[in-house]
């Protein structure tokens, strides 16, 4: 996608969030954090058309980029239009492999601040035997206020700063969780279904399989990276909104579910493309438990310090009522336990 490609050369010359790379109109400041990283007017002018949030303003073949491109060469513009190309490969192929990826795509959303998201979509057929594949979803950084003053143990409500990561589309399914560890301990069987009735060390030993498999750091999110991407740029009690009434519509639950798991994928997904982010299963997280979130960390990553063998988990289960499925609920199990109603889905840095 132009779009996608041009943001993410935006990115790799500012080092600055795609989101905060715009204003509140739309308009491009990307040359604000230029630092000791002059780029020739000619060449901006064309990131900037790639980049714009009106797709009538924008590139409409990679033909006429390239024309551009070529029109601007000089030996001082190389190294950007190397660049360029670069960027391509990894926006395509950030697992550094062949016929990795089948496409990409960028999506809008509303936010308080910018209007925009970047978001790609992957989908690796090479990663897992059997033709099975994961699919992946980049989630933007940015700052969300994490919890709930409804609830002790989501208190206090505070400031969290997310860095940029991958998260599954849809939780670790049966066929995936098969083709890795060789075994399927499901309850509800299917191969589109949710694993479940596994562990944290479960969930854990299949992020690890993969990351030797890749050389890339697949694991757990974090509690706090489940939660922002949950929301996806939302404080409500749900990603779509207060009311519960709706909640069927994007998730299974206690008042739907006939009492079991559901393939992944059929309810309404979240504004960064998650599926299932309500429901179906709980979802682990890397984190240690702790009573409330006082002293947690602020920087998105994973709470680690603490005696507590139990792990958190989010997003209630199949069985669970509306209140459970909210985006700031918290749970948690035994880290050696495994329960049907327990899944995971995995999360990778982006580098």
């Amino acid at each position: 996608d132009i779009y996608s490609l041009g943001v993410s050369c935006l990115q790799l010359l500012t080092n600055i969030d795609p989101l905060n790379l715009f204003d509140n109109n739309g308009e491009l400041l990307w040359r604000d954090y230029l630092v000791n990283n002059p780029v020739q007017n000619n060449l901006g002018k064309i990131l900037d058309k790639m980049a714009k949030s009106k797709p009538r303003e924008r590139y409409e073949l990679v033909r006429e980029i390239l024309q551009d491109i070529n029109s601007t060469k000089s030996e001082s513009s190389s190294k950007w239009i190397d660049m360029v190309t670069g960027t391509a490969n990894f926006l395509f192929n950030p697992f550094h492999t062949t016929n990795l990826i089948e496409k990409a795509f960028v999506k809008n959303f509303n936010t308080k601040n910018t209007g925009i998201s970047f978001i790609e979509y992957i989908k690796n057929n090479n990663l897992l035997p059997g033709g099975v594949f994961l699919e992946m979803i980049a989630i933007p950084g940015g700052s969300f206020q994490m919890g709930d003053e409804n609830f002790n143990y989501a208190q206090p409500v505070h400031q969290v700063n997310i860095r940029p990561f991958y998260l599954g589309k849809y939780p670790v399914t049966q066929e995936q969780y098969q083709a890795v560890i060789g075994t399927n301990p499901s309850r509800f069987k299917g191969a589109k279904r949710p694993v479940e009735n596994v562990s944290w060390h479960n969930a854990v030993e299949f992020c690890q399989k993969i990351s030797l498999k890749t050389g890339k750091n697949y694991r757990l999110p974090s509690e706090a990276e489940w939660e922002f991407a949950c929301r996806a740029g939302t404080q409500t009690k749900y990603y779509f909104g207060d009311d519960e009434t709706q909640l069927g519509n994007y998730a299974w639950y206690g008042d739907n579910s006939s009492r079991e798991t559901h393939p992944v994928g059929q309810k309404k997904k979240n504004q960064f493309g998650l599926y299932d982010m309500h429901g179906n299963v709980w979802e682990y997280c890397s984190d240690h438990w702790h009573e409330n979130y006082n002293g947690a960390p602020t920087d998105g990553s994973s709470w680690e310090t603490g005696k507590d063998n139990r792990r958190v988990l989010r997003g209630g289960y199949w069985y669970s009522n509306a209140v459970y499925c909210r985006s700031s609920y918290r749970e948690k199990a035994l880290a050696g336990n495994s329960f049907s109603p327990l899944g995971f889905r995995m999360a990778l840095d982006i580098t």
